[in-house]
């Protein structure tokens, strides 16, 4: 049976390209080896991580930049991507921090406006 790693499912969840010390970062600050796969990690820890990465898409760029490719008349251009509901990530990501208890819940907690007046 082919291998599924941790690093594909998270790249599976969201839409977005993460650069790969991202999604290393995250897996070593939740202790789950690179690499590893996905049936020797834990339902908590997998979703601790997907948390994590949507915490990060939330606080990126606003956009990537397409990228152009031409050669003797073949052409291709990616397309740009835009993370545009940044609340809804962070939303889902303290729901999952809420559901295990875990201490990036209320770090991550939203922001609290009060008139000035």
């Amino acid at each position: 049976m082919a291998t599924y790693s941790i690093e594909e499912w998270l790249r599976g969840k969201v839409d977005y390209e993460f650069p790969d010390e991202a999604i290393k970062a995250i897996l070593y600050d939740r202790g789950v080896e690179a690499g590893s796969e996905m049936s020797d990690v834990s339902v908590r820890d997998r979703e601790l991580c997907y948390a994590d990465l949507l915490m990060y898409a939330a606080g990126s760029s606003t956009s990537t930049t397409g990228e152009y490719m031409s050669d003797g008349g073949w052409q291709h251009q990616k397309a740009n991507k835009n993370v545009v509901n940044r609340s809804y990530l962070r939303d889902l990501a303290n729901k999952i921090y809420a559901k295990w208890n875990d201490d990036n819940a209320d770090a991550a907690g939203g922001t609290t406006l009060q008139n000035l007046y």
